[in-house]
């Protein structure tokens, strides 16, 4: 019995790359988005996301969550891992009601919990664990602490 190959895909038809497939934006900076430059010390900090996700599901999710819960979002940062476009598992929000926020609590996101607390007490607010970054994150973050620092009373 002879089996025949499936026939090659046109040259005509253009498919996206895998990781625009998944949702993940290879070789780009975690930090070149506007909504990276927050304050942390008014921040609600989210640890425990399943890093499986797409960065945009994240934030989606977590805006729905959070405004389901009567709170105003106005940013949510998801860092990720800039060659892979991995989400580190963890976010940034920033809403107008922290008490509201806080008391709303975590919940579930593609299967895991999440945890909700405050942003200033995380070491993640300062520096981010086990992250590496490319030439752009560390110019980026020395940038950014040299202006939190002359900002300083």
């Amino acid at each position: 019995m002879l089996m025949n190959k499936a026939p090659a895909p046109s040259s005509s038809t253009k498919e996206e790359p895998q990781e625009k497939k998944n949702g993940l934006a290879k070789d780009e900076c975690c930090f070149k988005t506007e909504d990276s430059d927050g304050d942390d010390s008014s921040s609600i900090f989210v640890r425990g996301i399943n890093t499986c996700l797409a960065r945009e599901d994240i934030k989606s999710a977590l805006r729905k969550h959070f405004e389901s819960g009567g709170c105003q979002v106005s940013r949510v940062f998801v860092p990720i891992e800039c060659q892979t476009g991995v989400p580190l598992g963890y976010a940034f929000v920033d809403v107008d009601d922290m008490e509201k926020a806080l008391q709303l609590g975590g919940g579930w996101m593609g299967g895991r919990m999440f945890l909700v607390m405050m942003a200033q007490y995380q070491k993640e607010s300062i520096s981010f664990p086990n992250f590496d970054g490319c030439q752009d994150c560390g110019d980026y973050l020395f940038e950014r602490r040299q202006k939190r620092f002359l900002a300083r009373p």
